[in-house]
């Protein structure tokens, strides 16, 4: 796999968003497919992540993580037996009351995994997991 990109409209404000993107140890609250997270280092620009994710099987690797506060966040791969790259990143703009949203990764396997079933699990599970972010920030 290579990249992939969704974007959404929400009704709050970048920062009402950054707090729950940057919330780490609270996605197993939220995302069903984390099973846990915990910030293992933290200072006021980045952190390391640890996460447990169920990707067909469950899967532990840690993130080096920075930010922008309120406009964006981004992490690349420290740690993963499974994957060879896990780089992504979050934006946030304002546009009025709104924020525009986007999401973007960038994921290599370690082992194969047919195009296939990448493409099929991104198609179903970016969306879902945008709309678990969105609902955990109306929420609050």
């Amino acid at each position: 796999m290579s990249e992939a990109s969704t974007q959404k409209l929400f009704n709050a404000t970048a920062e009402q968003i950054f707090q729950v993107v940057s919330d780490f140890d609270k996605y197993s609250d939220f995302i069903p497919e984390v099973k846990s997270s915990k910030v293992l280092e933290k200072t006021d620009l980045n952190a390391l992540v640890e996460l447990r994710v169920n990707f067909v099987k469950d899967v532990t690797y840690t993130i080096n993580v920075e930010w922008d506060q309120n406009k964006a966040l981004w992490w690349s791969l420290d740690e993963s037996s499974v994957f060879k790259k896990n780089n992504g990143r979050w934006t946030f703009e304002e546009i009025g009351s709104q924020t525009q949203v986007i999401y973007s990764l960038d994921v290599e396997f370690k082992i194969f995994v047919p195009s296939f079933v990448l493409k099929k699990a991104v198609a179903v599970s970016l969306p879902s997991m945008i709309e678990n972010f969105e609902k955990r920030v109306l929420s609050l």
